[in-house]
C-alpha cells in the first residue's frame, strides 16, 4: 500500500470517529413524554452507536436488594454512564427501564432535567410545586405528583412506578441536612408524601440523584 493511500485511509477513519463523537445523543435519549431515542432499543443498537468497548453486561440494582440482568453504557464514566434493563433478556432488546444515577450526568431531558438539578429548579420548570416522598429510605425523594404543572404528563401515580414515563428521585446534600435541627429532618423523612414548597423542603433544596425512564412500545421512535 502506498504511503499516500495509507494517509488517506487514516484521515477518513479519523473523520468518521470525529463526526460520531460530535453527535452522541446525550440530550435526546428521551423527552419528557418518555419518547426514547431510536438507537437505544437493544444491546446490539447500543454497540453500534457507542462501540463494543463501551458496553458491559452486568447486574443492575433496582432497589431494596432487587437486581436484574442488564447492560451498562460507559460503565467507567460517571458523566456518561447509563443502565438498561431489558424486557427480552434473551436477545437483550426492548428496554423495560433505563436508569441514570449519580451526582451529575451529560444525559438530560428536553426540559433540561438531569442529575444534580435542584428541587427549586424543577419547581420553576413545572410552574408550580409538586409532591415527593420523604428522605432516609431506599426510595427517598421520589416525585409522585406534579399538581397539574408543565411536567404533569409524567404520570405521578405513587401506586405504580411503571405508570410513569419518567421517575425522578431527589435527596439533600449532607451539608444541608446538617444545617437544620435533626428533628426538622426527621419530620420530612420516611415514605410519607410532602409538598415541595414545604418550608423544610425549601431549606434542604434536594437535588436529583436518580432518573428512571419506563419506555413503552408506542413511545419508541422508529
Amino acid at each position: 500500500m502506498k504511503k499516500r493511500e495509507l494517509v488517506l485511509i487514516v484521515l477518513i477513519v479519523c473523520s468518521v470517529v470525529s463526526v460520531t463523537a460530535q453527535h452522541l445523543p446525550f440530550d435526546v435519549i428521551f423527552n419528557d413524554k418518555g419518547i426514547m431515542n431510536a438507537h437505544f432499543k437493544s444491546e446490539d443498537s447500543l454497540i453500534e452507536m457507542f462501540g463494543q468497548p463501551q458496553i458491559k453486561q452486568t447486574e443492575i440494582h433496582l432497589g431494596e436488594g432487587e437486581m436484574a440482568a442488564g447492560t451498562v453504557v460507559y460503565p467507567d464514566d460517571p458523566l456518561r454512564r447509563i443502565e438498561f434493563v431489558w424486557n427480552n433478556s434473551t436477545d437483550r432488546s426492548n428496554p423495560e427501564r433505563i436508569i441514570i444515577r449519580g451526582d451529575h450526568s451529560l444525559w438530560k431531558t428536553e426540559h433540561g432535567i438531569s442529575l444534580g438539578i435542584s428541587l427549586k429548579q424543577i419547581e420553576t420548570i413545572n410552574g408550580k410545586s409538586f409532591d415527593l416522598t420523604g428522605f432516609a429510605w431506599d426510595y427517598e425523594g421520589t416525585i409522585v405528583g406534579w399538581n397539574g404543572g408543565t411536567l404533569n404528563n409524567l404520570d405521578g401515580n405513587p401506586e405504580s412506578e411503571t405508570a410513569r414515563s419518567l421517575l425522578l428521585r431527589l435527596r439533600p446534600s449532607q451539608d444541608s441536612v446538617e444545617s437544620i435541627p435533626e428533628t426538622d429532618f426527621r419530620s420530612v423523612s420516611g415514605d410519607s408524601i410532602f409538598k415541595s414548597d414545604h418550608p423544610i423542603m425549601q431549606t434542604l433544596n434536594p437535588v436529583v440523584y436518580e432518573m428512571i425512564l419506563f419506555p413503552t412500545p408506542e413511545k419508541v421512535n422508529n
